[in-house]
């Protein structure tokens, strides 16, 4: 879990979270949960604080990343998968409509052979 420390000019800085809230006393270690560091790393303040030097976040997990390309590949993947087995139930003559999801295709395909 993501360990923050705060070394400004205050006594402490707190903030609420949905997660819960967070009290950092200055100069003290603080390992707070991943939900916390997610809504502060968004936080303006805390975000000010990081890039100053007065707060110091470690063992911070990095998570995957997830671009729009990793989502528009994935989407691709799945639009030529459908392609596939809509050519493959024309194929049997089976008879399917442009709504129907790629699991119900799939299914209907396994029937057919």
């Amino acid at each position: 879990m993501p360990k923050y420390t705060y070394q400004g000019e205050m006594g402490r800085v707190s903030a609420r979270t949905a997660a819960g809230p967070v009290v950092l006393p200055k100069g003290v270690e603080v390992e707070i949960t991943d939900d916390q560091h997610e809504a502060l790393a968004n936080h303006p303040l805390f975000t000010a604080l990081e890039k100053s030097g007065e707060l110091i976040i470690s063992e911070v997990k990095k998570a995957k990343p997830s671009s729009k390309a990793d989502t528009a590949a994935a989407k691709a993947k799945r639009e030529a998968e459908l392609v596939e087995v809509k050519a493959k139930l024309t194929e049997l003559n089976v008879e399917f409509s442009d709504d129907e999801s790629l699991e119900d295709l799939q299914a209907k395909l396994v029937a057919a052979k």
